[in-house]
């Protein structure tokens, strides 16, 4: 016998007799309700079983049987004399023979069917917490709830089956805003739901564990109750918790109603919005014959059909950062499958002026400098750009205040100068692109999580949006924040000043409004969880545990995404709004490519719900990104040696664009011209047709002024010397 299975009869020994006089009571019990009770009262009676659910660590035959055998010993204990047959499973009796006790064949009849339902606890103590470890055989535990209900209808013939007891861990600092617990009632009752729905499992009740706060017998004073109880207080009232709140929703709705807000519509686009695709960096595909071989050679087209090479005789020897557009003709050519009509990519300062950065925006020479940097891109590539970004997606995360001032004024220098000297002959459009995910109140009870929600919004998003898109100055809470936590001393929470002048600079200085859109998170005001806790924000991050989420943990969250749409346009006005970037990662080998296939026709969708009911000016859309080279989880096409291979998604993606959107048998239809004429006061892009020319000459264009613009780099040097 195994060494674990001798320690677990060393434990159990004491108290396995008991368990079996247990059964036999809990028959009799049932016996005596039976024959003297039910006809009268028309009740039903049986006896509540905890379980875990346990997962194999492998998916092998060993360790699948070993799953099987923990919920033996955990359930099957019980669960199979009254449900099935009056003995105990057959693993408990190879491995437990010396020390579990026998049944009769009469005690077997006798106990056979004497439960008139299932009546399951799966919680965190008896479920979890008081399981022997021994019983787990090395496998996982995990808190699937609905693979445990499809799991008790198959072993025992499909009983009825009604929780009684449900609930899960929560920290005993929280007090009425218990949004994590709510998620967890939320991914218990939604997983009940689904094993109704999907799988047939017969359940016919659920309850929630507990009224109230209390006291357990395994711990002390716990917090899982859904009205909360000061202890310390002499009246010890009860107050409801938004636990409490969230429960009374779901049983007044009988479950989870689709929202018709949350509901896919029909509908399509404007002829002139702008369908895209995101690359960070241009991957130039060369050979090492192209650039460093210096021989020459010549082609015996009679005899071999080999390249001979000619002795004595060597070509000028080409630099490595020297390209012909050859080397990204395959690449082009991609762009045209895709059939979008624009494409974004990245200029990148340091590869283009190596020395002019001085330091970062931590150095407001950088200002300065970022300023000429933009002039030599507007001078040198600006007749065929007619979109510019000038800075893409600043991460809040690691800039300093002092940095991200500087940066604004940057950004400001550069609008500015192409307004003045380069608008009027290149008719082109700038701005900046922000990240924005949309934060959401973890508890849409609670008034303190709106306000947190609103406060991270601002701290991450309205940073750069509000100078610039509002009044020229930081948000009003970013002011106001270190007075209202009364704390300076224990973060440094200086927030630079704009002189009026810079406010001017600042305020105004943008075309349009270009955001990066990827997930939505929950924000809650409690401080449950101390290691995930913002001390600075006074904030914690959580996440709905029923979402879908990507191989990395991002969370697919549509209708984030339309919420942030409209909090744009309310505070800042009918800008227009590009959707600069949006998508997620995925496994690279998921063939079927089913998640980001989702993410781009729901977010899509969101984006038109905000177009056509909400009167959103949005005018693009795009996905990130074009080819999985730089991010290998992400990417409408996968690089494999040389060889591009498109995703399903990116199918899904050419559909909708050739649709115009999601149009339907009452959509009316939209006549575009083929050829889009450009509107020289806002609309600065190149129409399809001339596309993938555009892109070309760019590249092209790009390629051969790269020894002008080092050469031009070198005398920007001599100026700042």
């Amino acid at each position: 016998m195994p060494d674990f299975l001798t320690s677990l009869e060393a434990q159990q020994a004491c108290w396995k007799s008991s368990m079996w006089y247990g059964v036999r009571a809990h028959a009799k019990v049932w016996h005596l309700y039976n024959n003297r009770f039910r006809a009268i009262q028309g009740g039903q009676v049986s006896i509540a079983l905890s379980s875990h659910w346990i997962e194999p660590q492998k998916m092998t035959r060993e360790d699948i049987k070993k799953c099987q055998k923990s919920l033996d010993f955990v359930l099957g204990w019980f669960a199979k004399p009254l449900f099935i047959d009056g003995d105990y499973p057959q693993s408990m009796k190879d491995n437990l023979s010396s020390v579990l006790p026998e049944f009769t064949e009469a005690e077997k009849k006798f106990v056979r069917g004497t439960a008139d339902f299932f009546a399951l606890s799966f919680g965190a103590t008896l479920s979890f917490h008081l399981v022997d470890f021994a019983m787990k055989f090395q496998q996982q535990e995990s808190l699937n709830l609905r693979p445990l209900l499809y799991w008790i209808s198959k072993e025992y013939n499909r009983p009825q089956i009604f929780i009684v007891e449900n609930s899960w861990f929560i920290s005993g600092r929280t007090k009425r805003d218990d949004s994590k617990y709510v998620y967890y009632l939320k991914r218990f009752i939604m997983e009940t739901l689904k094993a109704i729905r999907y799988d047939g499992v017969p359940v016919i009740g659920y309850t929630v564990w507990s009224l109230m706060d209390g006291f357990e017998w395994v711990r002390d004073n716990v917090r899982r109750g859904l009205f909360y109880i000061d202890f310390q207080s002499h009246d010890k009232k009860l107050m409801p918790k938004s636990s409490a709140y969230f429960y009374q929703e779901v049983i007044g709705k009988n479950g989870f109603l689709p929202l018709p807000e949350n509901q896919p519509i029909e509908g399509i686009f404007p002829c002139n919005f702008a369908w895209g695709i995101i690359e960070n960096n241009l991957h130039i595909d060369t050979t090492p014959s192209q650039f460093l071989d210096p021989s020459v050679y010549v082609w015996d087209v009679y005899r071999t059909n080999t390249l001979i090479k000619v002795e004595g005789v060597d070509a000028p020897k080409r630099k490595h950062h020297c390209a012909d557009l050859a080397a990204i003709r395959l690449q082009i050519s991609l762009l045209g499958e895709t059939h979008i009509t624009h494409f974004y990519f990245s200029l990148k300062w340091s590869l283009i002026l190596p020395s002019a950065k001085h330091g970062g925006w931590e150095n407001p020479l950088t200002v300065r400098a970022f300023e000429e940097y933009a002039r030599l891109c507007f001078k040198k590539l600006g007749q065929h750009v007619k979109f510019w970004i000038t800075i893409n997606e600043p991460y809040t995360k690691n800039l300093t205040f002092i940095a991200a001032h500087n940066l604004l004024k940057g950004h400001a220098k550069a609008w500015h100068l192409y307004d003045k000297e380069f608008r009027k002959t290149q008719k082109g459009k700038i701005s900046i692109a922000l990240q924005a995910d949309w934060a959401e109140p973890a508890c849409p009870f609670s008034e303190e999580d709106k306000m947190a929600a609103s406060r991270v919004l601002e701290f991450d998003f309205g940073w750069f949006a509000e100078p610039i898109f509002g009044k020229g100055d930081y948000p009003d809470v970013m002011r106001q924040w270190p007075y209202q936590r009364n704390s300076r001393d224990v973060w440094d929470f200086y927030l630079p000043y704009f002189s009026e002048e810079e406010k001017k600079l600042i305020r105004g200085s943008f075309d349009f409004f270009a955001l990066s859109h990827y997930t939505t998170v929950l924000v809650d005001s409690e401080n449950e969880d101390p290691e995930k806790y913002d001390q600075k924000l006074k904030v914690q991050m959580l996440n709905d545990i029923t979402w879908l989420e990507s191989p990395s943990g991002s969370r697919v969250v549509p209708w984030g995404l339309r919420k942030l749409l409209q909090w744009v346009k309310m505070k800042y006005g009918n800008v227009p709004i590009y959707i600069i970037a949006n998508g997620i990662d995925d496994k690279p080998d998921a063939a079927e490519d089913k998640l980001r296939i989702y993410y781009i026709q729901s977010y899509i969708n969101e984006a038109l719900k905000a177009y056509t009911l909400d009167n959103v000016n949005i005018q693009g859309y795009f996905v990130y990104c074009f080819i999985d080279r730089t991010d290998p989880k992400y990417g409408l096409y996968h690089y494999v040696v040389n060889r591009y291979e498109p995703r399903p998604s990116l199918k899904r993606y050419r559909e909708i664009i050739d649709k115009g959107g999601f149009p339907g048998p009452e959509t009316e239809e939209l006549l575009c011209p083929e050829e889009i004429a450009l509107d020289t006061d806002y609309v600065a892009f190149q129409p399809r047709r001339s596309f993938l020319a555009f892109i070309s000459f760019i590249c092209f264009a790009f390629i051969v002024t790269v020894f002008m613009i080092i050469n031009y780099s070198k005398k920007v040097d001599k100026r700042y010397k």
